[in-house]
Order: C-alpha cells, then sequence, then structure tokens
C-alpha cells in the first residue's frame, strides 16, 4: 500500500508542476529532504489520522456538554407539563382501577384528581373519604387506585394542575365491565305433538350480551340460533330435549341458562331384523323400535296371533327397543312379524316379513370419492340361504343436474363364491357429479326388496392436497433463494471492507501534496 501511494504521489508531482519538480529534484539536499518526509509521513499516517479522530471526538463531546448544560437550565425553568395522554380504562365489575397521571417540572404547583367537578385528591392529600380511593405518588407519577368498582364508578376522572390561573388537564374515561347473567321465563315445558311454542330468554350485563340458542342433542339452523326467543313450530319428537341460551359479551365467562322441552305424542315405531349364520344352524333377530311418550305398551304377533317365548323364541326390551330372536331358523318359522305398541295417545303397528328372501344390501363404501372417474363401491347381505345374483342400478343425482336426475344404469353380477360383503367398481364416473345408487339380492326364495338409496360425491382429485403440496414447494424455493443471498453477502462484505480501507487511504494523498508543496 505504501509503494502505491508512493507511486501515486510521484505521478501527482509529475503532473503539477513537471518542470518545478525536476528542477528541484536535482538539487541532492532537497530530494533527501523531500524522501525522508515522505516515509516518515507515511510510517505514521495512522498515527496521525487517529488524532485527528480524537480531535474531532474531542470537538463533538464539548459541543453535547454545553448542549447539556443548557437543556439542564431549560428544564429548571420550564412549567409544568402533564406528560400522560387523555385515555380510557376498562375493568371488570370488582375488580381495582388504576388511573395514573404523569407531570414533568410540577414545582410548588398542586396536581389534583377530580371527578367532574368532586375533587378526590390534592398533592399526596386524599380529600374525597371513600376507603375504596386511594393515592400513589412516585417519582411524579400520581396514580390513583378504585378498588372493588361498580357501574356507578364510570364516567370521567380528571388530572389537573393550575398554572397561574389556567388550568392543565387530562381526561381518563373509566368503563366499569359487567359479565353476563342470563334469565328464562321458564325451565321446563311440555308440548303435544303439532303444537307450535316460543323460547324466551335474557342476558343483562356491560356491553350488552349476545343471545346465542343452541341445543345439547339437535341441531338448530344459522338462521335461528341468534336472538332474545327461539320460536318451535309444529313440535313432534325431534323437538323435544335441552335448548340452551347463551349470553355472552367478552366480559368474563358466558353465561347458560338450560330449558328442557318435552313433546308428548302417540307411538312411532321402526321395524329391523338382522341374521346370524352359524356353521349349522342360522338365528334372525328382529327389533321393534317404539319411540313413544308416555311409555308405551308393546305386544308382538306372527300374522294373525300372539307370540309368546319359549325355548326357540326368546324376547328381550331395552329403553325404546323390543326384540325377539329365532333360533334354529326353519322354513316354518317363516311369516309376517309384527309389533303393535300403545299409549293414551294413540297406537301404532310396524310389521316385517321373515322368508327365505335376502335382505336388502347395505352399502358400506364412502359417501366421498377422490377417484377421476372409478368408484369401489361396496356392500353387505344378509340371508336364509346363499345369495346368487346382486343387481345394481346408480345415475347421476338430481343434485348435480338441472333436471330431476339421470337416466337409471342397471348392472347384473353373478355370484360365483357367496360371501357375506360384496365389491363393485363403477366406471367411467363425471369429476364433481352426486350419484345415487341401489341394490338387489336374490337367492333361490326369490329377490330382496330394493335397498334404501345410497348416495356419493365423485369429487375427482383432491384440490386440497395439491394446493399444500404447491404450497410446501413454493416454500422450499423461498428457502434455498433466501441461502443463495446469505452466501453472496458472505462473499461482498470482505471485498466492501478492502474498499473502504483502500478509500481511508486514498483520502490522505491530498494532504501529503498540501505538505510537500510547502516543504518543498
Amino acid at each position: 500500500t505504501k509503494l502505491i501511494l508512493l507511486d501515486s504521489l510521484l505521478q501527482e508531482i509529475s503532473d503539477r508542476n513537471v518542470s518545478r519538480y525536476k528542477t528541484d529534484l536535482k538539487n541532492p539536499v532537497k530530494m533527501q529532504r523531500t524522501f525522508l518526509f515522505l516515509i516518515l509521513l507515511l510510517n505514521n499516517g495512522l498515527s496521525l489520522d487517529s488524532q485527528i479522530s480524537y480531535s474531532s471526538s474531542q470537538v463533538y463531546a464539548d459541543r453535547e456538554t454545553v448542549r447539556y448544560g443548557r437543556h439542564k437550565r431549560d428544564k429548571e425553568d420550564r412549567l409544568p407539563e402533564i406528560i400522560t395522554q387523555s385515555g380510557q380504562v376498562r375493568v371488570e365489575k370488582g375488580e381495582t382501577a388504576r388511573l395514573s397521571c404523569e407531570v414533568a417540572g410540577l414545582g410548588n404547583y398542586v396536581l389534583m384528581w377530580k371527578e367532574k367537578k368532586r375533587v378526590i385528591s390534592a398533592g399526596s392529600l386524599m380529600v374525597r373519604k371513600d376507603s375504596r380511593f386511594q393515592l400513589s405518588v412516585k417519582d411524579d407519577v400520581f396514580t390513583l387506585y378504585i378498588k372493588g368498582v361498580d357501574r356507578s364508578d364510570s364516567g370521567e376522572y380528571i388530572c389537573e394542575v393550575d398554572v397561574l390561573g389556567r388550568p392543565l388537564r387530562i381526561k381518563q374515561h373509566l368503563e366499569v365491565l359487567v359479565p353476563p347473567v342470563v334469565q328464562t321465563r321458564e325451565s321446563h315445558v311440555e308440548l303435544y305433538k303439532g303444537q307450535n311454542y316460543t323460547l324466551s330468554c335474557s342476558g343483562q350485563g356491560y356491553p350488552n350480551p349476545r343471545i346465542v340458542w343452541s341445543r345439547e342433542d339437535g341441531y338448530l339452523s344459522a338462521s335461528e340460533t341468534e336472538g332474545l326467543s327461539l320460536p318451535l313450530t309444529n313440535v313432534d319428537r325431534r323437538s323435544g330435549g335441552k335448548y340452551i341460551c347463551t349470553a355472552s359479551n367478552g366480559v368474563s365467562r358466558p353465561a347458560k341458562a338450560v330449558i328442557s322441552v318435552r313433546v308428548k305424542y302417540a307411538p312411532e315405531i321402526e321395524m329391523e331384523q338382522n341374521w346370524m349364520r352359524g356353521d349349522e344352524s342360522t338365528e334372525i333377530e328382529i327389533d321393534c323400535i317404539v319411540h313413544a311418550d308416555p311409555h308405551p305398551q308393546v305386544t308382538w304377533f306372527r300374522d294373525s296371533g300372539k307370540i309368546f317365548e319359549t325355548d326357540r323364541v326368546l324376547m328381550t326390551d331395552k329403553p325404546g327397543r323390543w326384540s325377539i330372536k329365532i333360533i334354529n331358523l326353519s322354513e316354518s318359522d317363516f311369516g309376517n312379524y309384527s309389533c303393535k305398541a300403545s299409549n293414551s295417545l294413540g297406537k301404532s303397528e310396524g310389521s316385517i316379513i321373515i322368508s327365505g328372501r335376502p335382505s336388502p344390501p347395505k352399502f358400506t363404501s364412502p359417501s366421498l370419492n377422490f377417484h377421476p372417474h372409478t368408484y369401489n363401491l361396496t356392500w353387505t347381505t344378509e340371508a336364509f340361504s346363499p345369495v346368487t345374483e346382486y343387481k345394481l342400478r346408480y345415475r347421476q343425482s338430481k343434485e348435480s343436474t338441472v333436471h330431476e336426475g339421470g337416466v337409471w344404469s342397471e348392472l347384473v353380477l353373478p355370484v360365483s363364491t357367496p360371501k357375506l360383503s360384496q365389491q363393485y367398481t363403477l366406471r367411467q364416473l363425471k369429476t364433481g357429479s352426486v350419484y345415487d345408487v341401489v341394490g338387489f339380492a336374490k337367492n333361490k326364495y326369490g329377490w330382496s326388496d330394493h335397498s334404501k338409496t345410497f348416495t356419493f360425491f365423485n369429487k375427482g382429485v383432491d384440490f386440497s392436497t395439491q394446493e399444500l403440496t404447491k404450497q410446501k414447494k413454493l416454500e422450499e424455493e423461498e428457502r434455498e433463494r433466501e441461502e443463495h443471498r446469505s452466501k453472496e453477502e458472505k462473499i461482498i462484505q470482505p471485498v466492501r471492507a478492502s474498499s473502504a480501507e483502500a478509500w481511508s487511504v486514498g483520502k490522505m494523498i491530498p494532504a501529503v501534496m498540501f505538505l510537500l508543496s510547502i516543504i518543498l
């Protein structure tokens, strides 16, 4: 670096005054003096630079000392100033409110806390005789504490300093929040099927609470869930249960009240049958599911005769379910089985035919499909004798078309190996469409009744998964770019440091040239 600087100085001398310096350099004394000066200057360049920096720092420190002294005198001479800004304090009922007021340069002036025009404190003296109010003074911060706040404590509190007849003040607005409380007109309601009734509930608190209805054991539509009342129209057995009124306003926990609704109605019956095949015999269980209020009386019949319990016919009853089980089922047990239920509001009857025919297929495959054009349909069937054939009908559902639904397509599926569970793959399906499926089963006794309509949605590709994969890929690319930028910065920083050092040395050239011109 010194050699480069020396070369630059000689070049500068040559460019500025070639003839003069050539003449002077012929003089041995001047030439020797010039080179000695350059060597000493280059050896002590850094020391000179440090001294210059030190002198600049000393001048800056002296200026700061003068500025601080002037600021100190200004601070001692200025009038009081309230530093705290006006604002709002929100406290829950029963808690302690904290109102602060910081003042600078108070001196001999007096700070007062007021509620409207009523003085609470003056300086460090409490004027208001209320044990709930306390004052704390520390480092020119006057803090007013109000214990066990109530709604009546809400309002504006004024921090004021009177300066030569001109009051300085800020206002702290205290807002006392009250947790919600909920009330209902009744806790228990009894209705009859078909009646209309409106449940009501009210809430109190601050801010005013929001009222939302829900059911402990059921579903309410979104349009019915909010408000002071909940209408029940044409009630049935599904309307019974516990309704919950919830009041919330963001303060503490929501308040809840429960209204129990009981709906009285005549018996309603559902019938089910379950086959149980053993190695040597077959059993069947027939269930009579009865919904009724008041509690019903249930009686079993086969064709027109009442059924009594025997060693082959077992009867059981559980809440809402009456069952008979027939052991070692034979063709002589075939017939029309019915159960009759009655209570004080009416009676009802349900029946089921037990024959050698299979039960309708029960579909077990998922209702959502992620394959674009195929769907694996699975089902089970119970039968007294082996199933020999299945029939499937499917169509595009009316939910996915403008019309009443597509045309039914029919498939006949022979069974080579009888087994409880079966499957079949539907093909050439449309993505984003809903499909309906109905099934039948056949054995030597004939065809079963049609199954319940099974519906599935052929969504196709799971785009949500694709989006997650795409997002993850973008994040990885961004991370790689960030790492690449970090590596580049590590390379650039040493280069910048070297450039700065060269620039620092270069700054000395004009000063050296000036001193050389004086000496020479």
